[in-house]
């Protein structure tokens, strides 16, 4: 504004300005995940909105801890245009947990508000706790999964449910957004995944351990980038090491066990006006939607 083409625009006045970066004030966006699920929070779908653009679905794969903050972890890139299923869904199943986003690369953060913690859990088909459920509390190293032969692995996808598939041993290269090539392994499925399955966490079936995020897919498989890169690539950005990214372990079994036995009893309480004794439910199995004794 200095210059002499400039000045003229303002002569005689005086200006008077500052070296100041201004944010938008609208660039904060939107972060809410779906409240289908009261128990974890693997699997369920997260809406992220920035600015006015349109909203984006994705995947939250689990929680992950850094150091004392539990992220619920996800992808950041964008859907092709073509497959963006985000009008598919009501936004008002979905709540705003998130306490702040961190996005670093590839990878969308959401920091999940105290109080709203859930152990990450392998769930069925009807979204409810069963003795088949199981904990995600480990992980894998890449060089375990390049060690061991083609393993049946289980994907947590939000949009097409608990899906089964075989992973590779090695891995390739893939050309993913800003992060140039990275190293991802191949998922061959048994059904293929949907627009918005981004995200989604791939556990190993013998050890419920974790492997991989999903972040790209095709006909007749996905394709993932192992949890050992994603530690480097945070705990790059953050300048810790790699192990300071982790599942979390923190959570009281006292704590688990009262949220679980809160949802079995919620999913149960539209049978105990129908029975005479309220201590029989929990010596029931639900099949069809309907309560059979033993």
């Amino acid at each position: 504004m200095s210059q002499p083409d400039k000045r003229k625009l303002y002569t005689p006045l005086e200006i008077c300005y500052q070296l100041r970066r201004i944010s938008r004030t609208s660039s904060s966006g939107l972060y809410a995940i779906k409240s289908s699920q009261d128990l974890t929070y693997c699997g369920t779908l997260m809406v992220s909105q920035e600015g006015q653009g349109s909203p984006r679905i994705s995947t939250v794969g689990g929680l992950i801890q850094i150091l004392d903050w539990t992220y619920a972890l996800t992808t950041s890139h964008p859907p092709d245009p073509s497959e963006d299923g985000s009008d598919d869904e009501d936004e008002a199943d979905f709540d705003n947990v998130c306490q702040d986003v961190e996005i670093v690369g590839e990878w969308q953060l959401c920091l999940i508000r105290p109080g709203s913690r859930r152990p990450n859990l392998i769930l069925d088909g009807s979204d409810r706790f069963s003795l088949d459920s199981q904990a995600v509390q480990s992980y894998s190293s890449s060089s375990r999964m390049s060690n061991s032969s083609p393993r049946e692995v289980l994907v947590i996808s939000g949009r097409s449910g608990l899906k089964r598939g075989s992973l590779s041993r090695t891995p390739s290269a893939m050309l993913l957004g800003k992060q140039g090539l990275q190293e991802v392994w191949t998922i061959g499925l048994w059904h293929d995944l949907q627009a918005g399955d981004s995200g989604s966490w791939v556990i190993s079936k013998d050890r419920h351990s974790l492997l991989g995020v999903v972040v790209a897919r095709s006909t007749g498989c996905a394709y993932m980038v192992s949890f050992s890169q994603i530690q480097k690539d945070l705990g790059a950005h953050w300048n810790l090491p790699p192990d300071a990214v982790k599942l979390p372990r923190d959570f009281s079994w006292g704590e688990t066990m009262y949220d679980m036995m809160v949802a079995v009893f919620n999913t149960a309480k539209p049978y105990v006006d129908r029975i005479r004794d309220p201590f029989r439910i929990f010596r029931r199995t639900t099949r069809g939607g309907e309560v059979e004794g033993l």
